[in-house]
């Protein structure tokens, strides 16, 4: 099979391979043929980055090496092995965003602020305490405002009070 992916890459070559193994993925650009790769398509290829805080641990070569997988396989419209890579990648708790060309790991900051955001919503102060608690390694500058803000929405105003002192000091 022949695959044809646009990608920026440096310009290595403007010959065309009239025929390529069937393994083989040819990136094409303004002037032709820029680079024949053997496998998946690797990293500066299919140009997709992390885009989360990187505090979640995921095995990233191995991501990348899916995200290629799925390219070269939406490449020669082979769509069920790129729903497989695209599984694979859901199944490691990864998000991918073909769009933007960014990927995320699920329970990063964001999900971590949502909770703590659904918790202050609901009035469940001690909840959103502990979940805070559990996660201070993911917690960011909004994540001590929701904590704030879930104090003083509870009437808790040394709470909040206590809780802004933390926020300063680190």
């Amino acid at each position: 099979r022949r695959t044809a992916l646009a990608a920026r890459v440096p310009l290595e070559s403007s010959t065309m391979r009239p025929h390529p193994p069937s393994d083989e993925v040819e990136v094409f650009g303004l002037r032709g043929v820029l680079q024949t790769h053997r496998g998946p398509a690797p990293i500066e290829m299919h140009g997709y980055r992390r885009d989360d805080n990187g505090l979640v641990p995921v095995d990233e070569p191995r991501v990348y090496e899916l995200l290629g997988q799925r390219l070269s396989a939406k490449a020669v419209k082979d769509y069920g092995a790129a729903d497989r890579a695209r599984e694979a990648l859901r199944e490691m708790g990864v998000d991918v965003f073909d769009s933007s060309r960014i990927w995320r790991v699920r329970g990063g900051t964001r999900e971590f602020n949502a909770r703590l955001t659904q918790l202050a919503q609901s009035r469940q102060l001690s909840a959103c305490r502990a979940a805070y608690s559990a996660g201070e390694a993911l917690a960011d500058s909004r994540s001590h405002a929701i904590l704030i803000d879930a104090h003083a929405a509870c009437g808790d105003g040394q709470g909040a009070r206590d809780a802004l002192a933390a926020m300063s000091a680190s």
